[in-house]
């Protein structure tokens, strides 16, 4: 299997064909007999370019026994306009009984980027849970994306997560205290940066 082998839809069968080979004889490490996943969230394209300001991919060389998958999610401005659309879509039916907007629901790809997402939960899931890999998971500055695929492989694979107390700590885990900006992007108790990031203000003012 290419280390840089990229996940495009493949089956629980397709995944365990790809274990690695290893020495009967060499000390057991608990998941290094497995082939060793590194998930990039972002489009392979843009985490190739991120390169010139730093924020590239690993290089594969340096990661023996492991492969990547670049998942294809887009970034949070892409997210941004899409929940826009939806909204726009579904906010004359509170008020009348048209339908919602099927053109801008379409347009929105909101169903398209969820699909992405929980097909790259559904890649770690069975990794970690079947193969009992390990899985380094991030994007370019590890906000969304990567807790988003944390938190959702989580619940997949511990039905303690899955309880009202397991949420609860899964939540203050991985979108209070590991670094995702949770008050600057929810508006937590009424954040000045409430769906915006310090970029877009800066991009502004330069305008």
């Amino acid at each position: 299997v290419d280390a840089e082998a990229i996940y495009s839809g493949k089956s629980v069968a397709d995944d365990l064909s790809g274990s690695v080979e290893t020495d009967e004889n060499a000390p057991k490490v608990y998941g290094a007999q497995q082939r060793n996943l590194i998930v990039d969230a972002r489009p392979t394209v843009n985490a190739y370019a991120m390169q010139a300001v730093g924020l590239g991919s690993e290089k594969m060389d340096h990661y023996p026994g492991a492969e990547k998958a670049y998942l294809g999610i887009d970034n949070i401005h892409v997210m941004r306009k899409s929940l826009n659309l939806v909204i726009d879509a579904l906010k004359e039916s509170d008020l009348t009984s048209f339908p919602p907007n099927q053109q801008l629901l379409a347009k929105s790809k909101w169903v398209e980027h969820t699909a992405n997402i929980l097909d790259g939960v559904a890649l770690i899931a069975r990794r970690v849970g079947i193969m009992h890999s390990h899985a380094l998971i991030h994007c370019s500055d590890g906000w969304d994306r990567t807790s988003q695929l944390s938190a959702l492989s989580q619940i997949l694979l511990d039905p303690y997560y899955r309880t009202m107390e397991g949420f609860i700590v899964l939540v203050e885990k991985d979108w209070l205290s590991y670094g995702h900006m949770f008050r600057h992007r929810s508006g937590f108790l009424s954040h000045e940066k409430w769906f915006t990031i310090e970029n877009e203000r800066i991009e502004r003012k330069n305008d």
